[in-house]
């Protein structure tokens, strides 16, 4: 027990000791709380300095807050699979000119999900993004998307006419006024030529690529299209007169091969010149001119082939001349060396024709006439209609009395 009681005498001692060479830090402490103190006052002047700043923030335009809070950055939330900024928030991205449904999937897919993303993007960015697109390559320059999501965020977070920046709008509301004035001055009917020249009544695309148009107009008034051509039509997506007046010769051919059971028909039947002819008319409908067609070339009888030496026509059958009155063997010789060979050659003689035979027939002038040789063919030609059942000179009863050796 003395022990214990001597070892806690030495403890207490050794304290004791410690105790008396300790430096006195009361004034280092007392600096240190005025120190605090500072900073704490510093920090509620901070603390009233933002709910002020707050304030004055809420009580802004909800445009304006908006623009701030991109310009600050205040949307970023992380980063993409790109390593561009991420969103703390999701908008349509499809209401930005070039992006639709399959592309608003993609760039979702790497973590693109708000208009800030694209405004905000820089030269790198636009890089970055536009090499993540392989399949689209120089499309987010090409349709500007960085410039609409920015002209976005100008409008306080509001979608804005695609292609339409609020710079311009100034200038468009100008260009409007003028055109009020200029309308005024102009007939209703000149009022729909200048609409259709200038396009305003264009609005997307075709499913064939070719211009949409804003309004439906009756396309069977014009010739050659029928209710069934123009629900066709209408499938592809047109539906107007300015549609088709507008068509150049690539639109005409692109049409045309859309029309795969009727080649040829929007030519053929002058759709573009009629849509135009009823822009022209103001809008309406107009009667179409008959068009002039061709005289058809007159067909050969069935019965002629061919040319005779004698320049008349042909045949391709034979019958046996010898039944007309006047014609025996030796001149059917002579004829046949000619090429005259059936009735319906003999028929269808014309004057001229008549001439150059007679003159062939030079030891026999006249006798074509005299015996009439041309009605006695078109009476045998009508009463024998059957090229292969025309009787021969021997069961055909010849009533000639010519005793000329050429009967």
């Amino acid at each position: 027990m003395r022990v214990a009681l001597a070892e806690k005498d030495r403890r207490i001692e050794a304290l004791e000791n410690a105790a008396r060479n300790t430096p006195d830090h009361s004034a280092d402490l007392a600096k240190l709380r005025n120190d605090l103190d500072g900073r704490n006052a510093r920090v509620t002047e901070l603390e009233a300095l933002l709910a002020e700043q707050k304030a004055a923030a809420s009580a802004m335009p909800e445009g304006i807050q908006r623009l701030a809070s991109f310009e600050t950055g205040a949307w970023k939330s992380g980063k993409t699979k790109l390593g561009t900024d991420g969103s703390d928030h999701t908008d349509d991205l499809k209401v930005i000119s070039g992006i639709g449904p399959q592309m608003e999937e993609l760039l979702n897919s790497f973590g693109i999900i708000s208009w800030e993303q694209l405004a905000a993007l820089d030269e790198a960015g636009v890089a970055t993004v536009d090499g993540a697109l392989t399949d689209f390559p120089g499309r987010i320059t090409r349709d500007k998307w960085v410039e609409q999501g920015q002209a976005i965020m100008a409008a306080g977070h509001k979608p804005v006419p695609k292609d339409r920046t609020p710079e311009l709008e100034a200038q468009i509301k100008e260009k409007n006024k003028k055109i009020a004035e200029l309308e005024g001055m102009v007939p209703a009917e000149a009022k729909h030529v200048v609409a259709w020249q200038s396009g305003a009544w264009k609005s997307g695309k075709t499913k064939l690529g070719t211009d949409g148009s804003d309004h439906t107009d009756d396309l069977k008034v014009i010739s050659g299209i029928g209710p069934q051509m123009e629900e066709l039509l209408n499938s592809f997506g047109i539906i107007s007169w300015e549609q088709l007046a507008a068509l150049d010769e690539a639109g005409v051919a692109t049409v045309d091969g859309a029309l795969t059971d009727f080649p040829g028909r929007i030519t053929r039947d002058e759709w573009v010149e009629q849509g135009q002819a009823i822009m022209k008319a103001g809008h309406k409908p107009v009667e179409r001119a008959p068009k002039k067609r061709a005289p058809a070339k007159k067909k050969s009888p069935s019965w002629q082939k061919g040319k005779t030496k004698l320049g008349t026509p042909g045949a391709g059958h034979s019958d046996d001349l010898k039944v007309i009155n006047g014609i025996g063997p030796k001149m059917e010789g002579v004829l046949n060396s000619f090429g005259i060979q059936a009735w319906e050659q003999l028929a269808a003689l014309k004057k001229n024709e008549v001439v150059a035979v007679n003159e062939a027939l030079d030891f026999f002038p006249g006798r074509i006439e005299r015996d009439d040789w041309v009605n006695q063919a078109k009476g045998l030609c009508k009463r024998f209609p059957d090229t292969k059942k025309r009787p021969t000179r021997k069961t055909f009863l010849n009533n000639s009395d010519d005793q000329d050796p050429f009967n």
